[in-house]
């Protein structure tokens, strides 16, 4: 089935010798991320496909390290993901997910002049697109208020060693350093 962007799916492969498909549609070119996480008794296998039925990469790893991922650089089309457990066991459940890395609607950004507006309780989906983009944006406080500001991934993998979301805030567009 169809898997979608920063959307989780989650799935098993039952019975014994199962493989899962999946697919995913890239209307520009764009960094992938595809990750996998199951159970402690499998070896999971990630294989990515062009339509053509070219395969890409396809890689495993023991699954005491949960998990199995793969990151490249695609162009626009249409690509397939296969999920199997390398030894052919039935892994009774497992997590799939699929992070694209592209120039979002709100790019150019990177300049306080430019930042987005956003108002209290809004969630937006952003890109960190390309390395070592900079989002910014604004709000207003008409009184004296306690701020909340978070940002998050659902990448359950994400850790120092491949980057962290962090946000900064600062009083106004000129501030040389952020107040928290």
């Amino acid at each position: 089935g169809l898997i979608a962007p920063r959307m989780m799916q989650y799935r098993t492969l039952y019975p014994t010798g199962d493989v899962d498909w999946a697919y995913f549609n890239l209307a520009t070119n764009a960094r992938v991320d595809i990750s996998t996480m199951g159970e402690w008794d499998g070896w999971l296998e990630l294989g990515l496909y062009r339509e053509n039925g070219t395969l890409l990469t396809n890689r495993w790893e023991p699954i005491q390290d949960v998990s199995v991922s793969t990151s490249t650089q695609l162009t626009a089309g249409k690509y397939y993901v296969r999920v199997k457990d390398h030894e052919d066991y039935a892994l009774t459940s497992y997590q799939l997910l699929l992070e694209t890395y592209e120039k979002d609607q709100y790019e150019p950004d990177g300049l306080t002049n430019q930042a987005w507006a956003i108002t209290s309780g809004e969630r937006l989906t952003r890109a960190l697109w390309p390395t070592n983009d900079v989002d910014c944006f604004k709000f207003v406080l008409t009184n004296k208020s306690a701020v909340l500001i978070m940002a998050d991934t659902i990448n359950p993998s994400l850790s120092v060693s491949n980057g962290k979301v962090v946000p900064a805030l600062f009083t106004d567009a000129d501030a040389p350093v952020p107040v928290a």
